[in-house]
């Protein structure tokens, strides 16, 4: 954003928690300095990276990440999904790693409802179906063939294999070519149904001076305590 070296600054790295009656935890920070984006609603699932895939179908959680963005129950379409995000002059992106997977969102703040949304739909709504998995199964493989072609991070995977040989911290978290073809859509459908839970789920919200700390309880359980509850994992073929 061109402002990590304020916010590095001005940082007080204290935040709240709270724990909403549903399970999912709700962190937030008071930024003291004023930023461009206006506000980040980041949803982080500690512990659900891809240490926790399984032999033969390395990636499962890469591939959960990148999944949402085919499709979600009520936002069927990349587009869908990020049009009225972009309209607002706000982005969203997701990563995963060895330990745990994140989806944020950049909006202006006064459209935290849409953040929390998108949050949601992007966490508990994603269509697992075996199309949707095909495509992705194309892209990721890309992404592969791009990294592995790199020195550095060629190195660093043969350096965790050689560290941790078959001890889940040495799962590559791209996985191979070969567990990326053999990637199906019941396998995603299973590693989602156990992971992605309320009681999984960390939100951080990080404020802006000026924004009464008050109304936030009341918001992120009008949007999130009901939905939560509610959540239908969608099964689709």
């Amino acid at each position: 954003t061109g402002h990590e070296g304020i916010r590095t600054k001005y940082d007080s790295s204290v935040f709240e928690r709270r724990v909403l009656s549903n399970g999912a935890v709700v962190w937030w920070q008071r930024i003291q300095v004023s930023m461009d984006e206006g506000g980040i609603l980041a949803g982080f699932l500690p512990g659900v990276g891809s240490h926790l895939d399984e032999a033969p179908y390395e990636g499962a959680a890469h591939f959960l990440e990148h999944l949402p963005f085919r499709g979600t129950r009520h936002k069927p379409s990349k587009t869908a999904l990020v049009n009225p995000i972009e309209a607002r002059g706000g982005w969203v992106s997701a990563n995963t790693n060895l330990t745990r997977t994140q989806f944020h969102v950049v909006l202006p703040r006064d459209s935290f409802r849409l953040a929390a949304e998108t949050i949601y739909e992007l966490v508990f709504e994603p269509v697992i179906s075996s199309e949707n998995v095909a495509e992705e199964r194309g892209a990721i493989s890309q992404e592969y063939a791009n990294h592995i072609a790199d020195p550095g991070y060629f190195g660093h995977e043969r350096l965790m294999d050689h560290f941790f040989g078959t001890h889940p911290f040495g799962n590559a978290t791209l996985g191979n070519p070969s567990s990326i073809r053999r990637m199906r859509a019941r396998i995603l459908r299973d590693f989602h149904h156990a992971q992605y839970h309320p009681g999984n789920l960390h939100l951080n919200r990080f404020l802006q001076p000026g924004k009464k700390q008050a109304e936030l309880p009341h918001r992120d359980n009008r949007v999130f305590l009901h939905q939560l509850k509610c959540a239908k994992y969608v099964d689709e073929r």
